[in-house]
């Protein structure tokens, strides 16, 4: 195939495969694009999105795009009720924003302000997916892709920051190829590379002799121990740490291993660990266990 006309046909059949918006309402999306010191940003293409983010289109099957005025202005109008994304990109310095979720079902009006922050990378090695011979990885909803060469073992993919979906693409058939439940839902920080090959080292318990446990039972209210790093090494600038608890808190990257924590509630939750190394993320752990019961009397 025509190597210039791939970017174009992956264009044209996620345009057709999108719904468009005959249906006219009375609703509207409005908003100020800045960069990431707060000014305003003129001439920011914004492309309106489903909040599936599959681009919608007009009854020419063309993307509904706008353009920021000399303010920083975005708006669409005449809107059907219903939830949508937006996504736009700085093309000066290639900084975007893809931001979902924007519901429009009981209320007619979102205005919103939005900065441009630099983008994440996305780092993989196309070897370890199940991919045709003629592929492509892309970001749905936007105009972000890269051909898979074959023998290729590392692709970057710049993305912009936030919660993405990354799928595969056949540019033969012109069929989606799913490449696993890991790629669902990615969440790539600005200025930040996720290394999609490396999962972080599964976090350990430890005991108040010192030993390691895979899972653990405690209490409401006690305080546990997780560590990040086994044998535990000492707190370096290079290696920095998130934990995940499973009761929707996330700690901060920290730069020691071994960090505690107590749950209010009783249950079984899921512990993950995320290592970082200078401007590179690795992927969450697999999780460990801790079922947590009250108190006996």
């Amino acid at each position: 195939m025509n190597q210039c006309l791939k970017p174009l046909l992956v264009l044209i059949i996620l345009l057709l495969r999108c719904g468009g918006i005959s249906d006219h309402g009375n609703a509207r999306i409005a908003g100020i694009i800045a960069d990431e010191n707060g000014y305003v940003l003129s001439g920011v293409e914004v492309t309106l999105l489903k909040d599936s983010y599959n681009p919608i289109t007009d009854t020419n099957e063309t993307p509904v795009v706008t353009t920021t005025n000399y303010r920083g202005y975005y708006e669409f109008s005449n809107l059907p009720q219903s939830v949508y994304s937006i996504t736009g990109i700085n093309e000066k310095n290639g900084h975007a924003f893809l931001k979902k979720g924007i519901s429009l079902l009981e209320r007619l009006e979102v205005v919103d302000s939005l900065n441009i922050r630099a983008p994440g990378r996305i780092n993989l090695n196309p070897d370890e997916l199940e991919l045709p011979d003629s592929a492509a990885l892309y970001i749905p909803g936007s105009m972000i892709w890269r051909e898979v060469l074959q023998n290729s073992v590392f692709l970057s993919i710049p993305v912009p920051p936030g919660s993405v979906t990354l799928k595969g693409f056949d540019l033969e058939t012109g069929k989606e190829t799913y490449i696993g439940p890991e790629f669902d839902e990615i969440v790539v920080e600005s200025g930040y590379s996720l290394v999609t090959m490396h999962k972080s080292t599964t976090p350990r318990f430890v005991g108040e002799d010192g030993t390691f446990y895979n899972e653990m039972q405690g209490y409401v209210d006690s305080v546990y121990s997780v560590t990040a790093a086994y044998p535990i090494r000492e707190p370096a600038n290079e290696y920095m740490y998130r934990f995940s608890w499973g009761d929707g808190a996330v700690t901060n990257r920290l730069y020691g291993p071994v960090q505690s924590y107590s749950w209010s509630e009783p249950g079984i939750y899921q512990i993950k660990t995320q290592e970082s190394r200078e401007n590179s993320l690795l992927q969450w752990s697999e999780p460990i266990l801790i079922n947590i019961v009250l108190p006996q009397d």
